[in-house]
């Protein structure tokens, strides 16, 4: 792997723009469609691909970040509930909270009144995004997802109508293509 293979990898790693990352590597590259077209061939390249997996494999270990980490913290966001925030009727103060209503928490704001009297406003992540992702990853949205493709039947049939010789035609392209694989 050469120094700019490299430098493009880590750049890439970063928020996988891989024109971005290219420009980044080869700052001589001036056209914006080379940038993108080879940004495009190095991420197939063998070589680069192991080494961003391996540096992402690496700062999965380094970070703890792994599928259980993740899918607690968007649980802890999804199913959180406003009343762990209050206690006897009375809003917590953020160091009082439990811990999976913290995690929920986006944002806190603290205004001073008169008198020394903290207030509190707390602002959350978003339930339903976390729920959508949480969804998707058990795979609940699978069969919305799905491609709607026609099927190589109807495609034939729809050929077929139009013209019974192209029809074989490309029955037997697709044939060869699929003995070929």
């Amino acid at each position: 792997m050469t120094p700019a293979q490299r430098h493009f990898a880590d750049e890439w790693m970063i928020d996988h723009n891989g024109y971005r990352a290219y420009k980044a590597a080869y700052p001589r590259v001036k056209k914006d469609e080379t940038a993108r077209v080879c940004a495009s061939q190095l991420l197939t390249k063998p070589n680069v691909r192991a080494y961003i997996k391996m540096r992402h494999d690496e700062m999965s270990a380094k970070y703890r970040i792994d599928q259980e980490r993740i899918l607690k913290e968007e649980s802890n966001i999804a199913f959180s509930n406003i009343t762990d925030l209050f206690q006897d009727g009375r809003l917590l103060p953020p160091d009082k909270l439990p811990d999976n209503a913290k995690r929920a928490i986006s944002s806190i704001k603290i205004k001073v009144l008169p008198g020394g009297i903290k207030q509190y406003e707390y602002r959350f992540w978003d339930k339903g995004r976390a729920l959508e992702r949480i969804s998707k990853h058990l795979g609940l949205y699978e069969k919305d997802n799905r491609p709607k493709c026609p099927s190589l039947e109807e495609v034939y049939a729809a050929f077929y109508e139009v013209s019974p010789a192209l029809a074989e035609a490309v029955k037997k392209g697709l044939m060869k293509r699929l003995d070929a694989n």
